[in-house]
């Protein structure tokens, strides 16, 4: 890459993956689930997070990260029922 060193562009490349990415289509949920679940997962994390704290930037990378990957497997399925597969 012009002007930019490999290392500039692998920390580009780690930003955008573990930037969060709305739902196309609205709701709570950055993945696609319906409020229920979506309200079920976070109360869960609030549990988890009372009694092990607030997570490191390292896990909240990875928690970003597996959030970005459920949210592409949900924008998968979606588009497979609606027989919409770009393949």
């Amino acid at each position: 890459i012009d002007g930019c060193d490999a290392e500039d562009h692998e920390l580009d490349e780690e930003e955008i993956e573990n930037e969060v990415k709305e739902w196309d289509e609205g709701g709570k949920s950055h993945c696609g689930y319906g409020d229920s679940v979506h309200d079920t997962l976070m109360s869960i994390g609030q549990s988890i997070h009372k009694v092990v704290g607030e997570p490191s930037d390292g896990v909240q990378g990875a928690m970003q990260s597996v959030g970005n990957w459920f949210q592409e497997a949900s924008y998968a399925v979606r588009d497979l029922k609606r027989g919409k597969m770009d393949v």
